[in-house]
């Protein structure tokens, strides 16, 4: 079986989705070998993806809308927001951001040219925001299409992820050492072909950094699913 994976856009549309976040921090001084601290936190945030208007029947103008189910406060200390977002994004039906007023885009997958069978792949390169990094990182991802799976009413291409080791050097607080950062991730994505949108998608980032005689390794789990499609709703 073949597919062309493109988003659909229909004007008007707004798709609800469900996000949770859930990260898992721990420090370890190396020269007393012993863990110095930890930090942990979860946070779920409901998205509406609305369509506003479609250009030449392959790009769209996309307002997502955040707003907080549970921010407890150890997500609010390490810079999660406690308030309802907007960020506006023009996409083209292969999921290529062309203009964005934010980022963090974790679960949008970039789709290739032509049909697609079960094992193929593809790569596209990306930032992505993640939770306690100082700054966005640009990853090299590598898709597969692991085959087809039913989710609820929904027939899905199954997709994994994987990116290459992605490197990133910050000053520290000091000015004067370097806070060396490195990072992978890893995650699976449910898209309804048929239907020309995300079902569900669950993204692992891990992260280790280096500074003096400090190491700090962080998991952060970004799960997305779906709730609710709605056509055509008034602006």
């Amino acid at each position: 079986m073949e597919v062309i994976l493109r988003n659909l856009f229909d004007k008007g549309q707004v798709i609800t989705y469900r996000s949770k976040t859930e990260i898992k921090n721990k420090a370890r001084d190396l020269e007393k070998g012993r863990d110095i601290g930890t930090q942990n936190a979860a946070w779920e945030i409901e998205i509406d993806q609305r369509i506003l208007e479609i250009e030449d029947g392959e790009k769209a103008h996309i307002i997502y809308r955040s707003t907080p189910v549970s921010i407890p406060m150890e997500a609010q200390m390490i810079g999660v927001l406690n308030k309802k977002q907007i960020i506006y994004v023009l996409m083209d039906t292969r999921g290529i951001i062309l203009e964005a007023s934010g980022i963090g885009f974790q679960g949008i997958v970039n789709f290739p040219d032509g049909a697609l069978k079960e094992g193929d792949t593809w790569q596209d390169s990306t930032d992505v925001e993640l939770p306690g990094l100082p700054q966005p990182v640009r990853q090299m991802r590598t898709f597969t299409l692991q085959g087809f799976e039913t989710h609820g009413t929904y027939q899905c291409a199954k997709i994994s992820v994987a990116s290459e080791e992605a490197n990133l050097d910050i000053i520290a607080p000091d000015r004067v050492n370097t806070i060396k950062y490195s990072i992978k991730t890893t995650g699976e994505i449910l898209f309804a072909h048929k239907e020309g949108f995300l079902v569900k998608s669950m993204i692992n980032s891990s992260f280790t950094s280096n500074f003096q005689s400090t190491v700090m390794e962080g998991h952060n789990l970004f799960t997305q699913e779906l709730i609710e499609v709605k056509a055509k709703v008034p602006a």
